[in-house]
């Protein structure tokens, strides 16, 4: 079962990895306050680190670590995201807020092992918000 979980991480990064924004080095941009598209490319970072991460050896702990990461980008984000991003961002954060809610009722490894469904529900409305947020994004940041 631990492998479908790696398997959908993997999924997850697909959806998710493409969140980042192009990195435009034009030197004529005069805002060096972070962008939509700079907390678009950190996000991405700490989706991929969730994605590529070794649930046998992280265990619970490590997947929570993964996840809160992933939440304290996306509030970032939405520090930064115009109004028209805002009830995407807002749904990429309560898919967040249901996985984290899905791993503080698992207890132990063992326990992950048992729910491993609703950890893989959970870790796919994260990648669905994602996927969403996405396209939204890339209005943005061409």
């Amino acid at each position: 079962m631990l492998k479908k979980l790696i398997a959908l991480s993997a999924v997850a990064v697909l959806a998710l990895g493409v969140v980042g924004c192009s990195d435009d080095d034009d030197d004529n941009d005069a805002t060096p306050t972070p962008s939509v598209c700079d907390q678009a490319e950190t996000l991405q970072s700490s989706v991929e680190d969730l994605a590529s991460l070794d649930v046998i050896s992280s265990g619970t702990s490590g997947l929570t670590a993964a996840v809160d990461q992933v939440k304290t980008d996306a509030e970032a984000l939405k520090t930064t995201a115009s109004d028209a991003l805002a009830p995407d961002v807002d749904a990429l954060q309560t898919a967040i807020d249901d996985a984290q809610e899905t791993l503080s009722n698992i207890d132990s490894d063992a326990s992950l092992s048992a729910r491993i469904a609703d950890v893989e529900t959970a870790l796919s409305g994260i990648a669905t918000a994602a996927a969403d947020l996405k396209d939204s994004i890339d209005n943005e940041c061409p």
